[in-house]
């Protein structure tokens, strides 16, 4: 079973991720915050309603305590962050100075990136503290929070960057260039950050190489996830080839099973090829294109695997991800 440590949580509440720039308790309060939003992700939820998943799924503890939490982010999202990642509705009453069941907020557009790949195991879920529901250490964050949104607290505090500068020193890194001038990669300054395992005081251009790694492993365990899904559909669809083999004698071979199940486990289907097997009609069956099929689940399997296993293609899918996130938002955000 999947437990988290709790041996520095302490560290992880008072100091930002270097991998999704949030302490834990702002990451259980936005995780809370996409369990509340679902299945519609596009629209404002209570802040009691948020505040009620994060308290019996992720943090034992007062309302208030969270309320408050939850009211930070807004502020800091409102007046401090470029690119914010939850948004207040401003014709409510203020998180700040209202009752939670007066204000609503909202992931925002590029907030959902953060939360790229969480549903192909991007990164690894735990057991929360009863262990009746999943929750991430960290976010895979398909841009680097904590440069682009810098990050405020009692122990910690970053300033922010603009967007497109640190595309370019993603672009530069991931060339193995080096431009110390650049102020994103200048080492004389440090800060107190989480790294996943302790605080380490870490320059600009750490936290950057940091991010990069972090967000290659979220890469690797998607496109695994990819992978295996492309090889149990290959697995199924040969089934469905062997059943048109003949398909006129194993129709005539049907008829003398009641439980069509039965039926293919006589064929020597294994348990997943009889629940693919079992939702097709026959007529689909029997006018698929299964040798087509076949072939593109091939071709997509091994552009799969060439790019799993080539660290150049995963650093170029970073940066593509990274520029369409800001062109998209950048004409978008003041309406999410």
């Amino acid at each position: 079973m999947n437990t988290i440590n709790n041996n520095d949580t302490k560290q992880m509440e008072l100091y930002p991720d270097v991998r999704d720039g949030l302490t834990s308790v702002q990451r259980k309060i936005f995780w809370a915050l996409s369990d509340a939003s679902k299945p519609t992700w596009n629209r404002f939820v209570r802040s009691t309603t948020v505040a009620f998943f994060a308290l019996i799924r992720y943090i034992p503890c007062e309302d208030d305590d969270v309320n408050k939490a939850l009211a930070d982010m807004a502020l800091f999202a409102k007046f401090d962050a470029e690119w914010p990642l939850i948004r207040e509705r401003e014709d409510y009453e203020p998180l700040r100075n209202s009752a939670a069941r007066y204000t609503e907020v909202k992931i925002s557009r590029i907030g959902k990136a953060m939360l790229d790949g969480v549903e192909k195991n991007a990164v690894p879920l735990y057991d929360n503290y009863n262990g009746m529901f999943k929750e991430p250490l960290y976010l895979p964050s398909m841009f680097p929070n904590l440069l682009v949104n810098g990050f405020e607290g009692a122990c910690a505090s970053v300033p922010p960057h603009d967007f497109l500068d640190v595309i370019t020193c993603v672009r530069d890194c991931c060339n193995g260039a080096s431009q110390s001038h650049h102020p994103l990669l200048d080492d004389s300054r440090t800060f107190s950050i989480w790294t996943g395992e302790k605080v380490e005081k870490l320059s600009f251009a750490q936290m950057l190489k940091l991010w990069i790694d972090h967000r290659i492993e979220c890469l690797q365990r998607t496109l695994s996830w990819d992978v295996k899904n492309a090889k149990k559909r290959l697995h199924c669809l040969e089934g469905q080839k062997v059943l048109l083999q003949d398909f006129s004698g194993n129709f005539d071979r049907l008829r003398k099973y009641k439980d069509f199940l039965k039926f293919c486990t006589s064929m020597g289907f294994d348990e997943e090829q009889n629940k693919y097997l079992e939702k097709l009609s026959f007529v689909d069956i029997a006018t698929s294109d299964v040798e087509s099929e076949i072939s593109l689940v091939k071709s997509e399997l091994a552009g799969l695997r060439k790019t799993l296993n080539s660290k150049e293609a995963l650093l170029r899918i970073i940066l593509e991800q990274l520029e369409t996130l800001a062109n998209s938002s950048r004409t978008k955000r003041k309406k999410a």
